[in-house]
């Protein structure tokens, strides 16, 4: 679903807005699940594990998208508050432009270029995000 961003005084900063269906090239252009916000069943995931790695939640997602061709659907009103805060892991984003790069090229095996334009795409996207 969107999901509500707020500050620490529970004050909505903005809404997250998610494409209303996707699938996992539309994901390798970057992390759109708020993962508060998921429903999956089970048997579409079978056996599958989040990773200790940093962006856990996106290497998830890419994985059983991915393995099980799911599709991914969106409720299209904010049903889930998220905190932002500048402490917080996702907060640091050198850190999270290395850990989506070697999602990329580790655990998607993508070449050096194909991890290029997708990153390409992860960075903007991230930057027009918060504009």
């Amino acid at each position: 679903s969107f999901y509500n961003l707020i500050d620490r005084y529970d004050k909505i900063l903005k809404v997250r807005k998610a494409p209303l269906a996707g699938d996992y090239k539309d994901l390798c252009f970057g992390n759109y699940i708020g993962m508060s916000t998921a429903l999956v069943k089970k048997s579409d995931i079978r056996d599958s594990k989040f990773f200790n790695i940093g962006h856990e939640d996106y290497a998830f997602w890419l994985n059983v998208c991915r393995r099980f061709d799911l599709k991914t659907l969106c409720v299209p009103e904010p049903l889930v508050f998220y905190s932002v805060g500048h402490s917080s892991l996702s907060s640091n984003k050198f850190k999270a432009a290395k850990w989506t790069w070697s999602i990329y090229r580790d655990q998607e095996g993508f070449s050096f270029f194909k991890a290029l334009f997708f990153f390409s795409a992860y960075v903007f996207r991230s930057i027009f995000i918060r504009l």
